[in-house]
Parts: structure tokens; C-alpha cells; sequence
């Protein structure tokens, strides 16, 4: 079954932590947008160096204790581009040192 049709469409679809879970950002992303009828938001590792560093660390200690899951650090300028090209335009940016948390809304 494929599960992105079961899914219902939503004011707000939400991407907490997710970006970075998955290899293939242009296709989720995709998803996101298809289902957001007014707003997308999404936390994600920002392309600083302190955020890769801290992934990294994290990929390197999963590979040697055999654990086969992987972060990803995905440019955040790609994520911006694909997302307004969607008919988003950003509405609010909240960065800690690792972590960005954007909001987006339909135009």
C-alpha cells in the first residue's frame, strides 16, 4: 500500500526532526507540500559546521556499535529553494546552535 495516498491533507503538516532522517530530501519534501493546505513546518540540522560535526559524531558511533540508521545534513538553501518554488513563502526562522526551525506558508 502506498502510504503517502492513506494520508489525509492538513492545514499544517509538520516535519519535526525529520529532514534529517531521511536520504532523499527532494521527494519528502514533495510529500510535505502536497499535503499542506496552508502551512509546513520543519526542523532541521543547519549546514554549519558545528551541525555536521554533531551528526557526524553521531553517524560515526552508530556505524561502530553496528547500528545501520543514519542522519543527513541536507543544504538549507536547496530545502528553502524547493519550498517556495511549492507556493511557500517563509513566515517565521528559530535557529539554536545545531537546529533550524522554519514555518511556512501558502501563498
Amino acid at each position: 500500500m502506498d502510504v503517502e495516498a492513506a494520508i489525509p491533507n492538513a492545514d499544517l503538516v509538520t516535519l519535526d526532526r525529520v529532514v534529517c532522517c531521511y536520504p532523499h530530501v527532494e521527494p519528502l519534501l514533495g510529500c510535505a507540500m502536497e499535503h499542506a493546505t496552508r502551512a509546513l513546518a520543519l526542523s532541521y540540522p543547519r549546514g554549519s559546521w558545528l551541525a555536521r560535526a554533531a551528526l557526524g559524531a553521531d553517524n560515526l558511533k552508530r556505524r561502530l556499535t553496528g547500528n545501520p540508521f543514519r542522519t543527513f545534513v541536507h543544504s538549507p538553501a536547496l530545502m528553502e529553494r524547493l519550498i517556495r518554488r511549492g507556493g511557500f513563502t517563509l513566515s517565521s526562522r528559530r535557529r539554536t546552535w545545531i537546529w533550524s526551525i522554519d514555518v511556512f506558508v501558502r501563498l
